[in-house]
């Protein structure tokens, strides 16, 4: 029976060969270098847009729970010879017990790739990995929703009117403005300030403001919330893939994918952090190569619930429905003082 540590190399080769099934794989290799023979792990031989790609992938079946479990620098600067002497076009370290912070930031600098092998169900892969996660908890301030509506030939002004007295198909424009709202918080990592959604109609639409016909030619929301970054160990699994430990994504193989973040505790959970290290203000997507599963979560609370929603999306100029935006004050990223 092979090794422990062969029995990982076995499992992280068929990983590799069920994301790329008309790639050459093999386990074991021997090859020479400039000074002698060289052990070669997992070595995948295959084809990028026409290009063929040979990258040597080292495996280290650490116990994360001994003390010396995590990798250090001087295992990243060994294999960073190994890749020079060899000449791969890229090398891979693949460890569940996780690195060291200046062995990730000296794999980085040297374009080395650092991954861990998830396979859920099977035996050879003996440490899960345990990983820092980052999620935010946001809260919308109470009274602070401003809606307005640009009516020029709007109903008389006698008498008060009401933000839920503008509808369109019956519904209150109102509804359709906080499900927007919602999604300009989901889609763009800001926890506090405020902020403003401006949207323009194509042409002046026929809308009701209590029973009187009018024309909307803009409509838009301003509120505030209040909230912050939280980081958090977690156990992370799935049923067939690989975890960047760099990038904090999942790659999973082809087919049905199940992927597990266990122990997560958005409730109370998590050591408050301004802002996870590596977001940069105005990113939106983080989720790298096919299939990647983010490792950023949020719990946004506090808005109330949007069930009936007028179907206006067809009537706004297409611009003004980005979901993501690039104009947002780099504070908004930052957790609130509190």
């Amino acid at each position: 029976m092979p090794k422990a540590g062969k029995l990982y190399e076995l499992v992280v080769a068929d990983i590799v060969k069920e994301m790329d099934p008309g790639a050459i794989v093999i386990r074991g290799e021997w090859i020479e270098g400039p000074d002698g023979r060289r052990d070669i792990d997992v070595l995948v031989d295959g084809f990028v847009d026409g290009v063929r790609r040979r990258v040597n992938i080292e495996c280290k079946d650490f116990n994360p729970k001994r003390k010396n479990g995590k990798i250090k620098i001087p295992i990243i600067d060994a294999l960073d010879s190994k890749h020079r002497d060899l000449g791969y076009d890229l090398s891979l370290l693949c460890t569940n017990a996780g690195f060291t912070t200046p062995a990730i930031s000296k794999a980085r600098r040297l374009g080395i790739g650092l991954i861990g092998a998830l396979r859920s169900d099977d035996p050879r892969v003996k440490y899960k990995i345990i990983d820092e996660i980052y999620f935010r908890r946001v809260d919308f301030l109470p009274n602070s929703a401003d809606f307005q509506f640009i009516v020029p030939d709007g109903p008389p002004k006698d008498g008060t009117i009401l933000f839920t007295d503008f509808t369109f198909q019956g519904i209150p424009l109102v509804e359709w403005l906080r499900y927007r709202a919602q999604q300009y918080v989901a889609f763009n990592y800001i926890v506090s300030g405020k902020h403003r959604i401006r949207f323009r109609l194509k042409q002046p639409l026929a809308i009701k403001v209590k029973d009187y016909d009018c024309h909307m030619t803009e409509l838009s929301v301003q509120f505030g919330i209040t909230g912050g970054w939280f980081a958090q160990q977690v156990e992370i699994d799935a049923n067939s893939g690989l975890y960047d430990w760099l990038r904090k994504t999942i790659q999973l193989t082809p087919g049905p994918g199940q992927i597990s973040y266990k122990n997560v505790d958005f409730d109370g959970g998590g050591m408050a952090i301004d802002m996870p290290p590596d977001l940069k203000p105005g990113e939106h997507e983080r989720k790298v190569g096919g299939v990647g599963i983010d490792a950023l979560f949020s719990s946004i609370q506090s808005f109330k619930d949007t069930t009936d929603i007028p179907a206006l999306n067809d009537q706004i100029e297409p611009e003004d429905l980005e979901a993501t935006r690039s104009d947002i004050p780099v504070e908004a990223y930052y957790r609130s003082e509190q």
